[in-house]
């Protein structure tokens, strides 16, 4: 008899895998639920480098089918709530719209948090591509509700833009003016007569700015002043008047009016950015940061310099992790090979999320190891107390070759290093893995789990695919997304907050009210 043939191997058998990635890998197959949350929470209907945005329209179409509409109102609550998505939830009401206009009523507010994402909303719908066009009157009254109660000044921020306006939408639901200031605000956006009397005081502030009767900046969304003439002195008073937000993601456009020219405004516009009350007040995370980060160029050194105060401040929002941590970022090439968000007008790509992630757990776990890896392992030496920033462009830099997921396991199990928790982040594109009956990660992973019974192994996806290469399980969490929210979901999986369904769980907790008999 070959010994070596028929050799005992450690650890609970590995099921055999059932399906194959995009890159021609064997991978496992998910419920249709977990595979829909997977696409909620990645999809953005653009292309990238395994997948076109027909396809990921297509497979959506198809698990919204196989699952209960229930599920895909929760999902859509889910995605936008937990995961600040905007188009996925949106296509998912879209859905709704056609199978249940009731259920869509009902989740309706949660789901439509702004103007942008109610205009993303029409949009989809009238495109057809879920199987109707028109509204019906369960969804008119439902968006007719949603104006209806839309503050002024919200409601004038989300006017401007889009392919559908909201001018559009109010001339196709016709909401009923609850007074004259409504009346002559619903006429104004749709561009008939109105009593100008009756504006509402910040189209009268804008109006009166735009005419040049007034000097004074209305604190109004700042693409409405972009068409004026406007000189540093106003840019200036925009600037400083901008909420926390709207200062972090338009300090170029700061920059490109010559506000930063005058150090003491420069100073005062720093000292915004890195305020530890305001950033904890509006709950900042570092992706929020990474983006305005990556989004700068040749701003002044106080301002870069303020992003990576705001970076370490907002660290602490992160989760500790307890025990030893090994972090794995995939470093292959398929990670450098398109936008983590799909739209051209990002510069983030799925590796800076890896070296995000990475970068902010070893933060809070100095004595975290960290196995880069593509069909190897990188030495890269990454010192816990440099900024978050400087060690996520350290791994930001290293571009490898094909994906061998398993590799970082191996060399635990080789080395005989143990760990409390395990965190991938990868496209889970491998294909260059040596196993045969499963995924080589899941075989090596019941391998490590032989000599290490309480660890517990985090997958996060940067991609949206309906396999994995780590099977669903009590001690397993496979998560898409690349959102801040990832950190809550290792929070409660590794306090045993999560069920044995992973993340779908947590998306069945949600509650959204009785239904309507």
């Amino acid at each position: 008899m070959n010994k070596q043939v028929f050799k005992t191997t450690r650890g609970k058998i590995p099921e055999r895998a059932n399906t194959y990635n995009k890159a021609g890998g064997k991978a496992y197959t998910r419920s249709p639920e977990a595979s829909l949350v997977q696409m909620a929470l990645t999809g953005t209907f653009y292309n990238t480098f395994y997948c076109s945005g027909r396809a990921q329209l297509n497979e959506t179409i198809d698990l919204c089918k196989k699952v209960d509409p229930r599920f895909v109102a929760q999902t859509a609550i889910y995605a936008r709530s937990k995961g600040l998505m905007k188009d996925m939830p949106m296509f998912l009401c879209a859905h709704l719209a056609k199978e249940d206009p009731k259920l869509l009523e009902l989740i309706f507010p949660q789901v439509m948090s702004n103007g942008i994402v109610l205009k993303k909303f029409v949009h989809m719908l009238r495109s057809g591509v879920v199987g109707r066009k028109s509204m019906g009157t369960t969804i008119k009254r439902a968006v007719t509700n949603w104006i209806q109660n839309r503050s002024y000044h919200g409601l004038f921020r989300d006017a401007i833009g889009g392919d559908v306006t909201i001018a559009d939408i109010i001339k196709m639901v016709h909401p009923r003016p609850q007074d004259k200031s409504r009346e002559a605000f619903y006429a104004y956006l749709i561009g008939k007569k109105y009593n100008h009397e009756s504006l509402p005081t910040i189209v009268k502030e804008y109006e009166a700015f735009k005419k040049g009767e007034t000097k004074e900046v209305p604190n109004v969304e700042f693409r409405y002043l972009t068409s004026l003439k406007l000189g540093k002195t106003e840019w200036t008073q925009i600037a400083l008047n901008a909420p926390w937000h709207m200062c972090r993601m338009n300090l170029n456009t700061f920059d490109r009016h010559g506000v930063f020219k005058d150090k003491k405004v420069t100073k005062r516009i720093a000292d915004k950015i890195r305020d530890r009350e305001s950033i904890r007040k509006v709950g900042v995370f570092p992706y929020q940061l990474l983006a305005a980060y990556k989004a700068e160029k040749d701003l002044p050194r106080e301002i870069i310099e303020s992003l990576h105060d705001a970076m370490e401040i907002a660290t602490k929002n992160v989760p500790t992790v307890e025990g030893k941590v090994v972090l794995c970022p995939d470093v292959s090439g398929s990670m450098q090979s398109y936008s983590v968000t799909g739209s051209k007008n990002s510069s983030i790509k799925p590796l800076d999320v890896a070296a995000l992630v990475t970068a902010v757990v070893l933060r809070n776990n100095p004595d975290a190891l960290v196995l880069p890896f593509d069909t190897g392992l990188h030495n890269i030496r990454l010192e816990p107390r440099d900024t978050v920033m400087t060690n996520a462009n350290k791994l930001g830099r290293i571009y490898g070759g094909g994906t061998s997921v398993s590799v970082p396991m191996r060399y635990l199990i080789d080395k005989r290093i143990k760990a409390d928790v395990i965190i991938y982040i990868s496209d889970n594109e491998s294909w260059a893995d040596p196993y045969h009956r499963s995924t080589a990660l899941e075989g090596y992973w019941q391998q490590f789990k032989s000599k290490n019974r309480n660890a517990k192994l985090i997958c996060i996806d940067t991609y949206v695919e309906k396999n994995v290469q780590a099977k669903d399980a009590p001690d397993v969490l496979n998560i898409g997304g690349f959102s801040d929210n990832v950190f809550t979901l290792i929070d409660l999986f590794l306090n045993g907050s999560i069920g044995n369904e992973g993340i779908v769980s947590e998306v069945k907790k949600i509650n959204m009210g009785e239904r309507d008999a």
